[in-house]
């Protein structure tokens, strides 16, 4: 008995001694459709990029679809939906979510009747006959985007200092979005022919604030900031490429 007693014993401290066992567990379901998010995204900015710079060469080459630009404001959406996720958690991420989309579509719903502008349905879904709904998913792509990024290569600045940085670049993107919408794509058309400045200061007003109050900061910095960072690139350039044609 105490031999046997004495054989358990080795075999337990040869157990705790030995190298541990490595498992490779296949993706899980957030991760999978976190990468079909992202790869879906570079074919569709690939396709847009591509017919934005025929359409540079060859003033003949018509438009995409206002259903093509719609899906492609949704997958930038849902590549920073999954980035965000990954980094605070699905909880507070849709609370981010929700609080970027509502208040930013409430705050161009509300304004664009007293800026003179008018929407039409080239960008895509409306809502109400007024907001196109791909709007709100470019603020939260842009504001999320953005704000992950800064967190990631900023870590130690305050979050004010990150909610500047990001309303700033916010308002960069959106002045190159201006002529890309309004002239090009035609997603929305100005009573006196241009943004006043009005507009441009709510932009980053509402940036501002956003950027402020949506809960992303976590207790740890991101583990990256490749793809928001991408996201948001993509898009500065798609609206660039779009101003240049005209």
């Amino acid at each position: 008995m105490p031999r046997r007693q004495n054989e358990c014993a080795d075999k337990i401290i040869a157990g705790i001694h030995s190298p541990p066992i490595v498992i490779n567990y296949p993706l899980t379901m957030n991760g999978k459709m976190k990468k079909i998010f992202w790869w879906l995204f570079l074919a569709w900015s690939a396709l847009e990029l591509t017919v934005s710079a025929a359409r540079f060469q060859s003033a003949g080459i018509p438009a995409l679809p206002s259903l093509i630009d719609f899906v492609f404001f949704t997958l930038a959406a849902a590549v920073i939906l999954f980035e965000a996720a990954s980094h605070v958690g699905w909880r507070k991420t849709w609370l981010a979510f929700f609080i970027v989309v509502t208040v930013s579509g409430a705050a161009f719903r509300l304004g664009a009747p007293r800026l003179g502008l008018a929407c039409t349905p080239t960008m895509g879904l409306l809502i109400a006959d007024s907001l196109p709904l791909a709007l709100p998913l470019l603020w939260w792509s842009l504001i999320g985007g953005f704000y992950l990024t800064y967190h990631r290569v900023l870590p130690i600045f305050d979050a004010r200092v990150v909610a500047l940085l990001v309303a700033l670049s916010a308002l960069t993107v959106g002045w190159l979005l201006e002529p890309f919408a309004s002239r090009l794509k035609h997603y929305w058309l100005w009573e006196q022919g241009s943004a006043p400045w009005l507009y441009w200061l709510g932009w980053l007003v509402l940036a501002f604030a956003l950027a402020r109050i949506i809960p992303l900061r976590g207790d740890s910095k991101p583990t990256g900031c490749q793809k928001p960072l991408t996201v948001t690139l993509i898009l500065a350039v798609l609206f660039g490429a779009g101003g240049q044609m005209l």
